[in-house]
């Protein structure tokens, strides 16, 4: 990393970006960390090491004072409130965002009859609660990334996905100030959810042929660098390794049958790897 901006913000999923905090801890560039909520297990693991954290529950009190990492950030030490929604720094965010939702409120719905039943009223003050709640944290996340990367001026921002509603706002955030923002590949690109299109600057992925899928689904190929994964690598290793001892295994068992062509059956495993629904993203993420 060269001079000026050297800082390095890390955005997602702990098991994708833990890798690569450190493969940047080990070239001495000074990593952040931005959560929603406040991290604890993430603080204590990283925090030895330097690694500041940051996040968007709580409003950055200052704008002007950079953090350091011992001390993340100053906040409010009140949540995000209405007072707060007409404060200086909500106005930049207080025009397309609301105007898009007051559009749609009081959202009207139809006679929604099931058993003689009309569940429309029900419905429709769930949706207006729903488009209520996602304005207001929209809204929040907004104003906490836009000051968090005003302050700290990070030379680069890396997620794990720029496709759910906060990964958006930090990609967004990060592209109007003028940082570099990163993706890295979080799973085998099995759906176009969480990979395209591409909000980032640039994705990094495992292999040929997840560059060839990217590019399949119309992300640039000049936008994808092909940089491998630890983790990938080391599970085919391991895989390649099963493999070729129960090859091994195999030969010498048919051996001491005399000559008998004895197979093992081939066996299924049913993984169950789904998780409960959430507003903000399909339940098909849960897959990767």
């Amino acid at each position: 990393v060269g001079s000026g901006r050297s800082d390095v913000l890390l955005c997602g999923n702990p098991r994708v970006l833990d890798p690569v905090c450190q493969a940047l801890l080990d070239r001495q560039v000074q990593v952040w960390q931005l959560y929603e909520r406040f991290a604890v297990w993430a603080w204590l693991r990283w925090r030895r090491f330097g690694v500041g954290q940051l996040w968007c529950d709580l409003i950055p009190a200052d704008a002007d004072s950079p953090p350091t990492p011992h001390r993340p950030t100053e906040t409010h030490s009140r949540l995000f409130s209405a007072n707060l929604l007409r404060g200086k720094n909500a106005q930049k965010v207080d025009g397309d965002l609301q105007r898009a939702v007051d559009r749609l409120l009081p959202c009207g719905i139809g006679r929604l009859e099931w058993e003689g039943v009309d569940l429309a009223p029900a419905a429709q003050w769930w949706v207006n609660r729903r488009l209520l709640s996602a304005r207001c944290r929209y809204r929040q996340w907004i104003i906490a990334v836009e000051g968090h990367l005003a302050r700290l001026q990070p030379r680069a921002v890396i997620l794990d996905e720029d496709a759910t509603p906060f990964a958006r706002v930090v990609a967004a955030a990060a592209r109007a100030q003028g940082i570099t923002c990163w993706v890295v590949q979080h799973g085998a690109p099995y759906i176009r959810f969480g990979f395209a299109p591409l909000e980032a600057d640039a994705i990094c992925v495992w292999d040929q042929p997840s560059f060839r899928q990217l590019v399949r689904w119309g992300v640039p190929a000049e936008r994808i660098r092909i940089t491998g994964s630890p983790w990938q690598e080391k599970l085919c290793a391991e895989v390649q390794r099963l493999k070729a001892r129960t090859a091994r295994t195999g030969k010498e068992r048919d051996g001491f049958r005399s000559g008998v062509a004895a197979k093992e059956k081939p066996f299924q495993v049913l993984l169950l790897t789904t998780k409960p629904p959430r507003d903000h993203r399909p339940d098909a993420v849960c897959f990767h």
